[in-house]
């Protein structure tokens, strides 16, 4: 029988890895490929996006297996001094966190620009390692219940580039996310999800925000002043008043979506007169 010719290897290495990071092959999915292609299981190997879920569905990752198996992707790299785009970690076993710390260090140094941590487990934040401060090159930040806690007097918060913050379940004080925000003069979009420890937003000064969710986060006050911004949505908690004030962005806003936040009569009358025709206004 004729050897099936293996057209597929011949394609460009940067083909291969748009190809793999859209199918996100699974590990035994990958492993297979290794029988059809060794050139296309050098690129799964060496492909920028390392996705790596310790439980996807119903499927669960033993924590040894898991490990190792992170080790080796981010190890790859560093040997080979590979860029990495995105680094996403998804876990469940409470027992990680110095290596998560280590996983982190090394994608900083492999100058990560899209950083996902995502643990499941409820009863536990995971404590942000001080190196992530780091990272220059950083683009997207995307932390689900971690604590985002450092020492104002001491760290410099170096998310030069930063330009998506996504706070989901992330324990930060009023101090700590001012000093975050007045550090990333690049963010565009800013999202916080049932966020603990702050009281009270102030975002002014960022010329190229244009996103701004803010949903049940126990905050007192808002106040928002940016020039730029397309779209602002607020979630209240329940039985939980905060003040909102809109002091700037009038022209540009293009949605705002105020869900169970109070505002009075006054305030109400004076919406015509502050958003543009053809806003999408939800009260």
């Amino acid at each position: 029988m004729a050897k099936r010719e293996d057209r597929t290897s011949e394609l460009p290495v940067h083909i291969i890895h748009h190809i793999l990071c859209r199918t996100n092959l699974e590990v035994k999915e990958a492993a297979a490929t290794y029988m059809l292609s060794k050139r296309w299981y050098y690129c799964w190997t060496s492909r920028p996006n390392l996705i790596l879920h310790q439980f996807q569905g119903n499927t669960y990752m033993p924590l040894e297996k898991f490990v190792k198996l992170v080790d080796q992707s981010l190890r790859f790299h560093v040997e080979h001094n590979l860029h990495l785009e995105k680094l996403k970690l998804t876990y469940s076993d409470r027992d990680l966190d110095s290596k998560v710390d280590h996983w982190i260090e090394l994608g900083v140094k492999l100058n990560v620009t899209v950083l996902v941590i995502y643990p499941s487990f409820l009863s536990k934040s995971y404590s942000l390692p001080n190196v992530i401060y780091d990272a220059k090159k950083l683009k997207t930040l995307w932390l689900s219940r971690c604590k985002f806690e450092f020492d104002i007097s001491t760290t410099h918060i170096r998310f030069c580039c930063l330009e998506d913050l996504y706070l989901y379940y992330v324990h930060i004080s009023d101090a700590q996310l001012q000093r975050v925000i007045d550090r990333c003069p690049f963010i565009k979009t800013l999202d916080l999800v049932s966020c603990q420890g702050i009281s009270k937003l102030h975002v002014f000064g960022l010329v190229y925000l244009k996103n701004l969710t803010v949903v049940l986060c126990k905050l007192n006050r808002v106040i928002v002043q940016v020039q730029n911004l397309q779209f602002f949505r607020y979630v209240e908690v329940p039985d939980h008043p905060c003040e909102i004030a809109i002091l700037d962005g009038y022209n540009t806003l293009q949605t705002l979506k105020l869900t169970g936040a109070s505002i009075t009569d006054q305030q109400f009358r004076d919406v015509p007169k502050h958003f543009r025709i053809g806003s999408n206004i939800m009260l």
